[in-house]
């Protein structure tokens, strides 16, 4: 059973395609690949914890709830709990004329005027600002947790069934662990190098997509990342 190493750089894309969704030409077919162990993955992590369209408004009202407009913060980016805190602040200045939120670690007190309130539900930054309707929360910027690689090519002959409908879609490979935090060079190595079964598939061409594990969102700004790959044949 001959047995194949597949190393994976995103640098060496198709250059019609991005490192967050790639595309690759192996430089040689591999036939009658029975199953896939992934050995090594390593990326930068320069992935944002602000994302456009995703966790990044306010539905704010300053006429005590009878009319509502929505606050975006503005770069997506990757924010500490101090520049979150500016951030926030900034805004409140423009629309009260003072602060109205302090940081102690990564725990925001919030002061706002009697007339002022903020739409929960309807604020996608709600989870990340801890918004639980009291005057204290805590900051959640530790995201995402961890990156998932999907790839049609790699996707294991067996079905999986799940109530949720937003999982109808191909399931990820693999998913690494983000534990070196942001701006530092993660590196994985499994413990359990679980095989999945390709069912004696030709591999020609590669199609990724690294999303995050939790929402599924594509992570554009992933700059680099490489993996290695044992194909079992």
């Amino acid at each position: 059973m001959p047995v194949y190493r597949l190393y994976i750089d995103s640098r060496f894309r198709d250059i019609h395609t991005t490192s967050s969704q790639p595309s690759f030409l192996l430089s040689q077919t591999v036939s009658n690949v029975k199953s896939m162990r992934v050995k090594h993955v390593q990326l930068a992590n320069n992935i944002y914890n602000i994302r456009q369209g995703f966790n990044d408004q306010l539905v704010v009202s300053v006429d005590g709830g009878v009319s509502y407009a929505t606050y975006t913060i503005l770069p997506a980016a990757h924010y500490t709990a101090a520049q979150m805190v500016v951030k926030l602040n900034a805004f409140w200045q423009g629309l009260v004329g003072a602060d109205c939120v302090t940081l102690d670690g990564f725990s925001i007190s919030w002061t706002l005027p009697a007339n002022v309130k903020i739409d929960e539900l309807d604020s996608s930054a709600r989870h990340m600002l801890g918004l639980n309707g009291t005057t204290h929360t805590t900051v959640f910027l530790a995201s995402p947790m961890s990156v998932a690689f999907v790839c049609p090519q790699m996707q294991s002959t067996f079905n999986v069934f799940t109530s949720d409908h937003l999982m109808n879609r191909i399931q990820p490979f693999v998913v690494v662990p983000l534990v070196a935090g942001h701006g530092a060079m993660e590196v994985w190595e499994p413990n359990a190098q679980l095989a999945v079964d390709l069912g004696d598939r030709v591999l020609a061409t590669l199609d990724f997509r690294v999303v995050d594990s939790a929402s599924g969102l594509v992570l554009a700004e992933l700059s680099e990342w490489s993996m290695e790959l044992e194909l079992s044949t």
